[in-house]
């Protein structure tokens, strides 16, 4: 695969879907894969990902958890949880907990995976970008409220 792919890490332990996913997804990402949540962990903190797709029933650690934990490790890849199940508490738990940008339903539509992960990097870069600026404009702030309070003390000095 090309280095100017970016990277996506996929996690279930299902074969037959790893292969799925990356058959669809290797057109247009370099597909890393991992079979458990102890793996997934590591190649998160090892690659500079652009999203992670999880299954939601893996080894060692539950879909949420694994993108709880990427929210942490690298927050400006896009979290994309894969479940069977329709239980509100869980997509809840997906939405508040680990901050997930799309959710894949099985049996998996292959068709319009791509343009679903790339919607959620594209999701995930635009609150990148956002948090970027806020940062920059409490910065900008703080600079400004120095320079109001030098001219006031500045004021009060003249005559």
């Amino acid at each position: 695969m090309s280095q100017s792919l970016r990277k996506i890490l996929v996690v279930d332990d299902d074969e037959d879907i790893v292969l799925m996913l990356e058959t669809v997804l290797g057109q247009s990402y370099d597909v890393l894969v991992a079979r458990d949540g102890a793996s997934a962990i590591d190649a998160i903190a090892a690659h500079g990902l652009s999203a992670v797709i999880a299954d939601h029933m893996l080894p060692g650690a539950t879909g949420v958890e694994l993108l709880d934990r990427t929210h942490d490790l690298q927050p400006a890849a896009a979290r994309v949880l894969i479940t069977a199940s329709d239980r509100v508490n869980v997509l809840k738990d997906a939405v508040n907990r680990a901050r997930v940008h799309r959710f894949l339903s099985k049996p998996l539509r292959l068709m319009e995976l791509p343009t679903l992960v790339g919607d959620a990097i594209r999701e995930a870069g635009l609150e990148a970008e956002n948090q970027r600026l806020v940062a920059e404009l409490s910065i900008k702030n703080a600079e400004l409220a120095r320079i109001n309070e030098r001219l006031e003390v500045s004021e009060l000095l003249l005559p």
